[in-house]
């Protein structure tokens, strides 16, 4: 009976570690997006993650949460699609867009490497 009941405990604590790595990554990709936004004078910066609902908190967590699972070669493609059909405003080459999709790369890149 006590090893069923350590075994579930660690299981807990492995998800609970999980969690605040989730939590962790995607506030660090987030605020540090937000703010490069904000300094490129970009019209629609985000509010800060403190006053975001819960549901948009944890929409970006499971995201960030799959791209820095996700090999770089893959994200950089995404972003370079997204970039070609929704990074443009109208017909025009946006090059605040491209630096923000540029810095999201690295951003989880940092994420992915260095917060864990």
């Amino acid at each position: 009976m006590d090893k069923i009941i350590n075994k579930e405990n660690e299981k807990r604590k492995i998800e609970k570690d999980i969690m605040n790595l989730k939590e962790q990554r995607a506030r660090f990709v987030y605020e540090n997006s937000r703010l490069h936004a904000a300094q490129l004078g970009c019209e629609n910066t985000p509010e800060p993650w403190d006053e975001c609902n819960e549901s948009v908190k944890e929409y970006y967590k499971d995201i960030i949460f799959k791209l820095c699972n996700t090999p770089t070669s893959k994200i950089k493609k995404g972003i370079k699609k997204y970039f070609l059909t929704g990074g443009k405003k109208g017909k025009e080459y946006d090059p605040k867009e491209k630096a923000k999709n540029d810095a999201l790369v690295g951003l989880i890149e940092i994420a992915k490497y260095c917060i864990w």
